[in-house]
This record gives structure tokens, C-alpha cells and sequence, in this order.
């Protein structure tokens, strides 16, 4: 089983569900569809059947075949959603802790992602107490009816009415890309019961003032991960929308992680990197996390 992951602010990755639909300004040059595209062609047969069907060249696209039924566009996801009840287990075979984003490949809380599989994500997590779980979304509605639906099936669900809820390993986190997104999805994820919250800003196509956010809740951001779009037609981001968002977080105390200011991946600020994790999700640790009744 492959853990390795590219994305810097985690030590891996694990995508139970494969399989999305864009719903989102950021999801135009979503890097999964060209990594599922790759690994749907993989010569390892375990890989390519996993991947296969998710995306394919859009037929709405600007180009088309000279040739009947062979499609030039651009790539796309098919609207198929995989779940994978192989994978579950896996982080249990993981015994070093790790910091795992949940999932990259998909999302989660897809509407084709049936409630009672994030239930078994769940389960999973709760009994690989070694890691710590950052789980990200963009569906940040659909985030909150689904784990109250778990939570209220927690207090008959064997495998985790023996732990505390929420999950005192996993992080809750929502992917935002301009303040119109911010406005939206905060409120939402900081009403949900969870350990943390952070929000994705990648890619970030403008600027975010998080004073500006209507929160009503005693739940607060826990961390704040920001990055420029990368890969072919990146758009462009400005500095000074990073510097403010840099600023705004140290203001407030909040650990700050800056992936990339452009698209050639460069990850000096002002000449600085930030690369701020907060304690709580640091994996340098020897014990898992204890359920404290």
C-alpha cells in the first residue's frame, strides 16, 4: 500500500474514496483529476482498477476529434464516486504516527459518498489512535448533516460508542479559495464538535480577511494552510493577499503554513518560509492519543 504524498504540510496521505465533481472557482485545474488520470493508466493492476472510469477528456470540451468517438478535451471527472472498503484498515497497518490528510484523491462528503461509509472511516480512525487525521472537504455542509448523523449513531455503533466524541486525533478542515468561500463554509465548520478546525486556502484566488467571517460560535481555527494554484493555466495569486492572511494569523495567534507564493513552487515569503504547525498535530510523539472518560 502507497502512503507517499507530495503535499508538504502532512507525513501521508489516505483516499478511501476516489472520485469527484467540481463544485468550486477552485476546483477549474484540480490537480487530483490529472493524478487519478495517470494512475487509472498504472501497469500495476491493483492501481489502475481502483482509478479507472473517474475521469476521462471532457466531450464538452473546445477541441474535437477529427476522429468519431475519440475525444481531445480537456480532462475531467466522470461524476463516478469509488469506495474502497479495502483501504479502510489501513492506516491501522501504520504503526510510526503520522499526519494524514483524509482524502486527497475525492472528497468525503461527496453526495454520492454514503453516510454510513464516513461512519466506517470513522470507525477507523477512532482505533488508529497513533496518527493525527486532518479531514478536508469542500462540501462543508454536507460535513456537518453527515457526522451528526454518525454521532447520533455513535450511542448504538459498537466499534465507537467506545470513544469520546468528537475524535480527540482528527481535525476538521474545509478548502476555501476567495472571501466568498470564507464568508460561506467557516460558520459552518466551526459549528461541527471536533478536536480542531483549519481551513485550506488553495488555491487562493483572492483575498481572505478572516475578521470579516460571521462566526457565532466558541470554536475557533485551529490552523490555516494557504498556497498559489500550480500545474498548467495556473492563476495567478499576489503577495500581499499571503501577507495579509500571514499577518491576520499571527495577529490572532494562529499557526500559519505557507505552501508555494506561485506557480513555480516557491515558498519564500518576504524571504521567509512559514511552515507553522500547531502542537496538537505534531507526530514526533511515541504514544496515541488516550481516551480520557
Amino acid at each position: 500500500m502507497s502512503i507517499k504524498t507530495e503535499i508538504s504540510y502532512v507525513t501521508s496521505s489516505w483516499s478511501p474514496v476516489l472520485g469527484c465533481t467540481k463544485c468550486s472557482p477552485g476546483c477549474d485545474h484540480c490537480f487530483a483529476i490529472r493524478q487519478v488520470w495517470r494512475m487509472a493508466h498504472n501497469p500495476n493492476p491493483k492501481i489502475r482498477e481502483a482509478n479507472e472510469g473517474l475521469v476521462a477528456h471532457d466531450r464538452l470540451g473546445p477541441y474535437r476529434s477529427a476522429w468519431p468517438g475519440y475525444d481531445v478535451g480537456p480532462l475531467n471527472w466522470t461524476g463516478k464516486v469509488r469506495c474502497l472498503p479495502d483501504r479502510l484498515d489501513w492506516p491501522l497497518h501504520w504503526k510510526t504516527p503520522k499526519r494524514i490528510l483524509v482524502p486527497t484523491l475525492g472528497d468525503l462528503f461527496h453526495e454520492d459518498v454514503d453516510w454510513q461509509f464516513v461512519g466506517a472511516v470513522w470507525e477507523y480512525m477512532a482505533r488508529a489512535r497513533q496518527h493525527r487525521f486532518l479531514v478536508l472537504t469542500k462540501r462543508v455542509d454536507r460535513m456537518a448533516t453527515v457526522l451528526e448523523s454518525i454521532r447520533r449513531a455513535a450511542e448504538t455503533w459498537p466499534a465507537l460508542r467506545a470513544h469520546l466524541w468528537p475524535l480527540p486525533h482528527v481535525y476538521l478542515g474545509v478548502t476555501i479559495c476567495n472571501q466568498e468561500e470564507a464568508d460561506a463554509k467557516l460558520p459552518v465548520l466551526l459549528s461541527i464538535p471536533a478536536a480542531g478546525h483549519w481551513v485550506s486556502v488553495e488555491p487562493m484566488l483572492g483575498p481572505v480577511d478572516l475578521k470579516q467571517v460571521p462566526v457565532e460560535t466558541g470554536w475557533g481555527l485551529g490552523w490555516v494552510v494557504a498556497g498559489a494554484e500550480t500545474g498548467p493555466s495556473a492563476r495567478p495569486a499576489k503577495a500581499d493577499w499571503f501577507r495579509s492572511l500571514r499577518d491576520q494569523c499571527s495577529a490572532a495567534g494562529i499557526p500559519f503554513f505557507l505552501k508555494q507564493v506561485d506557480a513555480r513552487r516557491n515558498r519564500h515569503l518576504d524571504g521567509v518560509e512559514h511552515r507553522e504547525i500547531p502542537e496538537a498535530l505534531n507526530v514526533s510523539f511515541t504514544g496515541a492519543v488516550k481516551d480520557v472518560s
